[in-house]
């Protein structure tokens, strides 16, 4: 009976020990990096070339004569663990809309923190949607 008792009691402690947090991370407090001029909005990205007429997923080419940038700054981070290959970007401006930019890698948070400028060229990249989200 002791046995029992002492395995479910290091199993406890083990277990509580082990969803403590090992690091705190600080969102940025200030908007960093150089802003590049967008040439779209993203409204208008998904009005021209965003397909709504799918029923629950679809993706279409963005094919474009000129060079098609949005900009925005990073709004979504992957350190808890609960965004997984992509980020977030809103507009900076009043009312900017947000899209979130899938990209094939992990650890974005250190490449792309909290408050950072990105600018997305968009030229032959896809636009999607799955369900009522792009």
């Amino acid at each position: 009976m002791k046995t029992i008792f002492k395995t479910i009691a290091i199993i406890a402690i083990t277990s509580f020990a082990s969803c403590t947090q090992w690091g705190e991370f600080e969102p940025a407090r200030e908007t960093v990096g150089e802003k590049i001029e967008a040439t779209t909005t993203i409204a208008e990205l998904r009005a021209n070339f965003m397909d709504t007429s799918f029923v629950f997923f679809g993706a279409n080419r963005i094919i474009s004569d000129s060079l098609l940038v949005i900009n925005g700054i990073v709004t979504s981070t992957d350190i808890e663990g609960n965004i997984y290959s992509y980020i977030v970007i809103q507009e900076e401006h009043a009312g900017g809309q947000a899209i979130r930019v899938s990209i094939d890698m992990r650890g974005l948070a250190v490449t792309y923190p909290l408050g950072q400028r990105v600018a997305v060229i968009t030229n032959g990249l896809y636009i999607g949607q799955f369900g009522q989200s792009p």
